[in-house]
């Protein structure tokens, strides 16, 4: 598997697991042992999750190609940084996008489902809400792996100069 395709892959799984994690979190919060039948439908959540961190990592693989061809070499930490900035920009939008999908695929499929513009008016809050808890809760564990998958990056795809 390439770096780049590596990079994307991890960055993706990291996501997804960073934000059932976080939705686990969230749903014990209060009742201790108690998994509801409805705590299942917010791990769909890892999808857009998992969807925003890939894109951020194309988008910033594809900036930190054009900051090597201006001779600028990027940290670790710099092309942390960038990718996390781009995937948390990105999640309120594929979130919503997330939401409206499946919100018309309920619709098709359901055998008595709601009405579709009282599904449609809740969901820029519900994105802004699910946006919250994403920086709030996978901020800094999603900094802190992040950064390990960034650096294994940078190394792979480090160029070896030299007459040895």
């Amino acid at each position: 598997m390439s770096p780049r395709i590596e990079f994307i892959v991890l960055s993706a799984l990291l996501a997804a697991l960073l934000a059932v994690s976080a939705y686990v979190l969230a749903a014990h919060a209060g009742e201790v042992g108690q998994w509801g039948e409805g705590a299942w439908r917010g791990l769909v959540f890892a999808v857009p999750a998992a969807m925003s961190a890939a894109l951020a990592g194309w988008i910033g693989l594809r900036w930190q190609r054009r900051a090597l061809a201006r001779q600028r070499r990027w940290t670790a930490v710099g092309l942390n940084w960038r990718i996390l900035l781009v995937s948390f920009l990105l999640f309120p939008l594929v979130v919503t996008l997330w939401m409206a999908l499946t919100t018309l695929f309920d619709q098709a499929v359901a055998p008595a489902p709601g009405r579709l513009s009282d599904n449609l008016l809740w969901l820029p809050l519900a994105a802004v809400i699910f946006s919250g808890m994403a920086i709030a809760l996978g901020a800094i564990p999603a900094f802190v792996i992040e950064y390990f998958i960034c650096r294994r990056y940078l190394r792979r795809t480090a160029v070896t100069t030299g007459s040895a």
